[in-house]
């Protein structure tokens, strides 16, 4: 297998991590420090409609019981009340780019309910339990390499992490692609993995002092899967 290093790791900073409320509107809404104070104000949102002469249907888009109540002759509805968990990475000038880096996405999502009872949103995962062979391969070659291997095939709303790793103090998401994708991840791609790294710390409850992007490209050497390991891309 061939291992490959690069000279210019890049290490993530992240500026702060918050909680938002969004409107209605689909702006980011209020924020705040703490999850409790961001659920807390959600519910506070959460409107009730009535519907006289009007009977629950489970078929509706959106149905959920803690949201359709049928008193008698009356369908309440619920509005809906979410809560972000948002990264914020700083804002830095790039030379030679009149746009400053810096993002600052949605890496986790809740649904909170009127009896303050709060649920991730359906299309978050915890494990992908299929990962494909060359993640294995890829986790395997990072092991024998000094890498701590943490999490393999991890989902949320943002995406998914192929493989968490520690080295050090430094937290590493590595994705696994085809060699012939090449080693480039794009400045919103990179955002996106961030807010991800960031989401899976603090599902887990740690934290690490930086955050650094990897790439396992695989390709095929005589009938076997072989990994090009390039730290710090981005």
């Amino acid at each position: 297998m061939a291992t490959a290093s690069s000279s210019t790791c890049q290490a993530v900073r992240v500026e702060r991590v918050d909680f938002a409320v969004p409107c209605p509107a689909g702006t980011i809404g209020p924020r705040f420090p703490s999850w409790q104070q961001a659920v807390d104000h959600a519910r506070g949102t959460i409107t009730r409609f009535e519907y006289r002469g009007h009977l629950i249907r489970r078929d509706v888009p959106g149905y959920h019981p803690r949201r359709y109540v049928q008193e008698e002759d009356t369908l309440v509805v619920y509005s809906r009340a979410f809560v972000h968990l948002r990264v914020v990475e700083p804002v830095q000038e790039r030379p030679g780019s009149a746009v400053p880096s810096g993002m600052d996405g949605v890496a986790f999502t809740w649904e909170v309910f009127r009896d303050g009872t709060v649920e991730t949103c359906p299309d978050t995962r915890d494990h992908d339990p299929e990962a494909p062979g060359e993640e294995g391969a890829a986790a395997r070659q990072l092991e024998s390499a000094g890498y701590q291997i943490l999490d393999r095939g991890w989902k949320s709303t943002g995406g998914r992490l192929d493989i968490v790793a520690a080295y050090g103090t430094t937290l590493i998401a590595c994705q696994v692609r085809p060699r012939t994708t090449g080693a480039v991840i794009s400045r919103a791609e990179r955002g996106r993995l961030q807010r991800l790294a960031v989401a899976w710390m603090t599902a887990r409850g740690t934290s690490f002092d930086l955050v650094r992007l990897d790439l396992a490209l695989y390709y095929t050497d005589e009938g076997q899967c072989a990994i090009e390991h390039i730290p710090g891309v981005g």
